[in-house]
């Protein structure tokens, strides 16, 4: 209610103020403009603007030094690591065939752990070779199987040379064939020409790690490379 004025009214020996009042509503206050919202904060990837909440997969090329990129980075890395590893271990195989005489030993397998997308063949599991010895002049013919592992350093004062699954798995393929298996190990050098070479009967090992002081009762000295095969004992040497 606003009082807009007033009347004055006369009347004899009296006077009288009325107050007009005029009944107008009261102006509204202009509201106030809401506060602009704060965009949504973002992160710049390869100058591109994406939201936080989305998930972000990066090239594996590029310029971007995300943590994703990083980690398809190190990804190949392993890829490349696998590769090399590979590549070392063939060539240890390549070594260890070269020393046996072809005159009196024959290579049966030469297992060589192809795959694809995860699919990969059961013989996989099995020793790296399977060789046969053989002397007609007194009717032996003899087959062992062979898992060559190189090593480019002692490792704790000792050799990982598998995983406990993996000598399950020889020790199984052993028993099944009634075939002995032996593992061949290079130490330092090149996978072509170790420094140091060990043939240790499987039966002889119970962990996947050798400690050196086990390992010496096994050496065989690399500049008489060559394998003989003792057909009293049925060990290879």
């Amino acid at each position: 209610m606003i009082v807009c004025g007033v009347v004055i009214v006369s009347k004899p020996g009296q006077r009288e103020i009325v107050e007009v009042i005029v009944d107008r509503p009261a102006a509204k206050m202009p509201e106030k403009e809401p506060a602009p919202q704060a965009a949504p904060e973002k992160v710049v990837a390869q100058n591109q603007d994406v939201p936080r909440e989305r998930t972000v997969r990066y090239p594996l090329s590029g310029n971007s030094s995300s943590e994703p990129a990083v980690a398809a980075e190190s990804k190949e890395d392993k890829i490349e690591d696998s590769r090399e590893n590979k590549a070392k271990g063939d060539a240890f195989e390549r070594y260890v065939v070269k020393n046996f005489n072809t005159k009196y030993f024959t290579l049966q397998e030469w297992r060589g752990d192809k795959q694809v997308d995860g699919v990969y063949a059961v013989s996989n599991h099995y020793p790296d070779l399977e060789v046969t010895f053989n002397l007609k002049s007194k009717s032996i013919h003899e087959t062992f199987a062979i898992e060559c592992k190189w090593r480019k350093n002692y490792y704790k004062n000792g050799i990982q040379w598998a995983h406990n699954y993996q000598i399950k798995n020889y020790k199984e393929f052993s028993q099944r064939l009634h075939m002995p298996v032996f593992v061949v190990i290079g130490v330092g050098g090149e996978p072509d020409k170790p420094e140091e070479l060990f043939v240790i009967p499987l039966s002889q090992i119970q962990e996947n790690t050798i400690c050196r002081s086990d390992l010496e009762r096994f050496r065989k000295d690399v500049d008489n490379s060559r394998f003989y095969w003792d057909s009293d004992s049925k060990e290879l040497r």
